[in-house]
């Protein structure tokens, strides 16, 4: 039990809590209850912990169920082992320990090695034990009437004092020493135990240590038809948890799963602590509330009334020790303007000074200022979602553009399909058409005009690689009759050919007189250009000049 007597739990920061987390509550029946601050379980069983220093018992329970009360054990005697550093020590409840006094430790077993020791010294107990009741048994026959006689003669106050001198020798020889606490690790109950025994070692030499009555702890192991352990009720344990959350005071604007896990659980239903917990709730906001709609003391108002009071006469030295003279102002100065401004009052009329026009004013452009900036807010946003909805509408153009242009080039490649509505019919059930959503961004005479502008341009790719074809592959000055059928055999000259056919309208008569004017064309073009390079040659030597004068009239 801990030392500092009932605690309130860590809900309290000014209160410690121990170190095992027990604390003792009372219950609003009378009855005494434990608290863990750490497992938060109440109990009505007071747990056996290990007493704090300086130990403050608690006030008597005003119930009828008494604590049950163990005795503490004592050391009584000890012996020594053989030649070993190992002593036995007993105590008056019949237990025994060993104590190292090389290595000043304590233990409740002892190694192996030291059995034969502590059976030699039992053996040897026992043995003395024997001879020492056969010879109290042959003086008791020897002298009868010696004891009888000193029996009569003795007066009855003077037993008990020889009996206590005779049974105060065997603890003179076997006199206790100081035993350290145990280090080495064992079970909680068996190290306090032994811790208690070991502070019983220190006792005086001249104090009988069977004589001492024993320190009670909490609980008792004496088999009694009155220890009775009171099993509470359901109501019992409803009053209890009440006076804990009154104890604790949680806040009663919090949600119950938040501050169900931090209370106990007290063996009651959900609904049971989840209505209780509102009965509290519901009282304690009503004191709050009226704590907040209590009065404040105001030091300004007491000073007034206590002018107005004393109109006529008054001054400091007369007043100095009132509470409402003193409670305001810091010095006499202040509390001087306030009594020469409560002067030209009259009595109930506030002297607290009223908001000017400049507060009221900057006030309203306060307000107007936050207005301006929520309405500026609210057109940047506007704008943003507008720039973001044309983002977004031009992307999904963009992507159209570019499967449109895709599917182009995958159906108008080699020009065998020239005629723009084929070409629109051809991509319209592509369904990669559809997927993209070309349609919701292209108009039909849009694409028509795509395809003719992507065929068109196709048509002109496939005349400059016919240009260069002829350039490179024909001689100059042959006639298009010699070079058809070599130019038709390439396929440059046939993607040339379908390029004039698509331009011509479909019709094959009309596209090849189209490439046979383009051929003509281009051999005109490569003449001219012949002449030009001559002419800038004759032009640039005179000895070129007039060997051409010579071959050329």
């Amino acid at each position: 039990m801990s030392s500092t007597g009932p605690a309130s739990p860590p809900a309290n920061p000014t209160i410690q809590v121990p170190d095992h987390g027990w604390t003792v509550h009372v219950a609003p029946t009378g009855h005494l209850y434990a608290f863990n601050h750490w497992t938060k379980k109440c109990t009505w069983r007071l747990p056996l912990v290990r007493p704090e220093a300086p130990f403050v018992p608690l006030p008597p329970p005003v119930n009828k169920y008494r604590l049950r009360v163990l005795p503490t054990e004592k050391a009584v005697s000890k012996k020594r082992l053989g030649n070993s550093p190992v002593y036995v020590v007993y105590t008056d409840a019949g237990n025994q320990f060993y104590y190292n006094k090389k290595t000043k430790r304590s233990t409740w077993r002892l190694t192996p090695d030291l059995v034969p020791l502590l059976e030699q010294v039992e053996k040897a107990d026992k043995k003395g034990k024997e001879d020492k009741d056969e010879a109290e048994g042959d003086a008791t026959e020897a002298k009868p009437d010696q004891d009888a006689v000193e029996k009569g003669e003795e007066d009855g106050e003077e037993r008990p004092a020889k009996r206590a001198k005779i049974d105060a020798t065997p603890v003179v020889e076997s006199k206790p020493e100081l035993l350290p606490v145990q280090d080495e690790p064992m079970d909680e109950d068996m190290a306090w135990q032994l811790q208690q025994l070991e502070a019983m070692a220190d006792l005086d030499d001249s104090v009988d240590p069977t004589t001492t009555d024993p320190q009670p702890l909490i609980g008792d192991d004496d088999e009694d038809d009155e220890d009775i352990i009171h099993e509470p009720t359901v109501a019992e344990k409803s009053d209890l948890f009440y006076a804990h959350l009154v104890e604790t005071q949680p806040s009663p604007f919090a949600p119950w799963d938040s501050i169900n896990s931090a209370l106990p659980d007290l063996d009651l239903d959900e609904s049971v602590k989840k209505d209780l917990f509102e009965k509290y709730c519901e009282q304690r906001a009503a004191e709050l509330r009226a704590a907040k709609q209590r009065p404040t003391n105001d030091p300004r108002a007491n000073f007034v009334a206590l002018v107005h009071a004393n109109r006529k006469l008054f001054w400091s030295r007369k007043h100095r020790r009132d509470p409402r003279f003193t409670n305001y102002g810091v010095n006499d100065k202040e509390r001087e303007k306030l009594w020469r401004d409560a002067k030209k009052t009259k009595p109930g009329t506030s002297t607290t000074p009223t908001p000017s026009s400049s507060t009221a004013d900057r006030a309203a452009r306060t307000q107007a200022a936050l207005q301006a900036r929520a309405a500026a807010a609210a057109a940047d946003h506007a704008s943003l979602r507008r720039e973001t909805a044309a983002s977004r509408a031009r992307a999904a153009c963009d992507n159209a553009s570019a499967v449109l242009a895709t599917l182009l080039a995958e159906h108008v490649r080699d020009l065998s399909v020239t005629k723009t509505e084929a070409v629109v019919g051809v991509i319209a059930r592509d369904p990669r058409f559809v997927a993209a959503g070309v349609r919701a961004h292209l108009p039909p005479a849009d694409l028509a005009s795509a395809v003719r502008e992507h065929v068109g341009t196709v048509a002109e790719r496939a005349m400059a690689a016919f240009a260069r074809c002829v350039r490179d592959d024909v001689p100059l000055g042959m006639r298009w009759a010699d070079a058809r059928s070599a130019v038709l055999a390439t396929e440059t000259g046939r993607a040339a050919r379908a390029a004039c056919v698509g331009r011509e309208g479909g019709d094959d008569v009309r596209g090849d007189a189209a490439l046979a004017l383009a051929y003509a064309g281009l051999m005109r073009s490569r003449v001219d250009e012949g002449k030009r390079a001559v002419a800038e040659m004759v032009k640039g030597s005179p000895a070129v000049a007039r060997w051409m004068a010579m071959f050329v009239p």
